[in-house]
């Protein structure tokens, strides 16, 4: 069985590209949301790009064990050294060799990244820990912000044919994380198929 199929009986390729959109999507309204930037309030620093330089902001969450870095185009959960990138346009883990020395403000400043058609076992176990970070952030959203405030995000993304109900994307996030992590539990160290979702 391949990581693409596991994770498709959790949950199909359509919803894990709709639910990784909503989320930056929705990341991109807490950052304008009216009582003040949520990703500030949850612990996040921005780092602006220099004067002078194109790029996207850099949001930085320094957690136990390791750190998250956000930006328009991707999201990086690394730990000791390895790390794993997801893009923001299609649910496509990429593990990610060494750290972050210097922030950067668009995809070339990234560390050296595996082709997302191939997956170690660590990067589907961070991959795990990236995906339950996400649904803690959504229970936090939901309790500092209400249900109304991230149904009212959802539903505002241009385009959006398909939203998912705030209340259901933590267990979704949840949902995945448990099929990555029995993946890299079940797999002998080494490289696997990944997920093309």
């Amino acid at each position: 069985m391949s990581v693409e199929s596991l994770l498709a009986t959790r949950l199909d390729r359509r919803m894990a590209n709709v639910l990784l959109n909503q989320q930056f999507w929705c990341w991109g309204q807490d950052i304008r949301q009216p009582a003040g930037n949520l990703l500030l309030a949850f612990g996040f620093r921005r780092l602006r790009p220099p004067v002078g330089v194109l790029g996207s902001s850099c949001y930085r969450l320094s957690l136990t064990g390791g750190e998250v870095l956000l930006w328009g185009w991707g999201v990086l959960w690394s730990r000791a050294g390895m790390g794993v990138f997801l893009p923001r346009r299609q649910f496509a883990p990429q593990g990610v060799h060494g750290s972050l020395a210097a922030p950067c403000w668009s995809p070339e400043g990234l560390p050296p990244l595996d082709p997302p058609t191939l997956v170690s076992q660590q990067t589907l176990a961070l991959l795990a820990e990236l995906l339950n970070w996400m649904a803690a952030y959504e229970r936090w959203v939901l309790q500092m912000a209400g249900r109304d405030y991230r149904r009212a995000c959802a539903g505002a993304a241009p385009g959006a044919t398909l939203t998912l109900l705030p209340e259901q994307v933590p267990t979704l996030w949840e949902q995945l994380s448990c099929a990555a992590a029995v993946w890299a539990r079940s797999r002998a160290p080494g490289r696997v198929a990944a997920p093309s979702l």
